[in-house]
């Protein structure tokens, strides 16, 4: 038992040490201490695997963890197909540029994805946002700069030459507002920050503040206030720096090779299903008011 327990701690250690010298292989190890596990636990499919029967696939960007991904979204999912009397699949990708590729593929039908995804997605005009979710009462959401309650810094300056952790490449409010602020404080986000690593999801990215691994993370408020809310650990010892002006929520989007009455069939549905007991619910767990249509220009002014 003894022996089993310095075999692990040095592994620990070596692992550790591997953050500090190595940065190309730092983000690889990161990546798999941050939800490496998590996903292998997961099932996610290819689209050539999934069952010829299944009459739509539905791809779910990990904006939060792949599991927690999964308990989440897959009951809403499930109901959207009862109420439609056809077979949804959800299909999970890792990075938001694969969900955006699935679209573009035509490997999926209808697609959650981030705001900064959508801006690249939306290039190719193979797609139609869908719908918007409301959430306490609007649709729109911000970039956190989140750090430890202990932390010395103040004010957003102070940053300088700390470790930064963000979500994904394609990120809104993971990435480009992170480093936007920073350029309008006058800096180059690549030299303002000393380190910075990708974790590929929000409560990821927070895990590694918690844990030392960074100093900052740039995370969606969205999920931020969710966890606050229902799982109030994985926030514990961590406050708000600095917060982005509101920017239009993630959207779900459509294949334009969708039949029109199909699509208003899944508009339909979604705008509503707040009106029925088990929608509510299922929303509610979500953390969604309802789903609303997108107002003309919504995506437009975007940085």
């Amino acid at each position: 038992m003894r022996r089993a327990a310095f075999w692990l701690s040095l592994l620990v250690g070596a692992m550790c040490l591997a953050l500090l010298l190595w940065r190309a292989p730092r983000e690889h190890l990161l990546s798999w201490l941050l939800h490496g596990s998590d996903a292998s636990r997961v099932p996610t499919p290819a689209a050539s695997q999934l069952s010829p029967a299944l009459a739509r696939r539905v791809a779910v960007g990990a904006m939060i963890s792949p599991a927690r991904t999964i308990q989440l979204y897959s009951a809403l999912f499930e109901l959207i197909g009862q109420r439609l009397g056809q077979p949804v699949a959800v299909v999970l990708k890792k990075t938001y540029r694969e969900v955006n590729e699935a679209l573009l593929r035509g490997e999926v039908d209808v697609a959650w994805v981030c705001t900064g995804g959508f801006l690249d997605l939306r290039q190719g005009g193979r797609v139609n946002v869908l719908v918007v979710p409301q959430v306490k009462g609007h649709t729109t959401y911000r970039s956190y700069l989140v750090v430890r309650a202990e932390a010395p810094y103040q004010k957003l300056e102070q940053l300088r030459g700390s470790r930064v952790v963000y979500s994904d490449p394609l990120s809104l409010t993971g990435y480009r507002l992170p480093r936007q602020m920073v350029q309008n404080l006058g800096f180059s986000p690549d030299e303002f920050f000393s380190q910075s690593f990708f974790s590929y999801s929000h409560d990821a990215s927070l895990w590694a503040v918690r844990r030392s691994l960074a100093d900052v993370a740039g995370v969606d408020s969205l999920v931020f206030d969710f966890l606050a809310e229902h799982y109030r650990d994985e926030v514990k010892g961590l406050r708000v720096l600095a917060v982005s002006p509101e920017m239009p929520i993630p959207p779900l989007v459509i294949g334009r090779w969708v039949p029109d009455s199909e699509r208003n069939r899944w508009q339909e549905l979604l705008t509503t299903l707040h009106q029925d007991p088990q929608g509510h619910s299922v929303l509610q767990g979500l953390g969604i008011d309802r789903f609303v249509l997108p107002q003309e220009g919504m995506y437009d002014a975007l940085p």
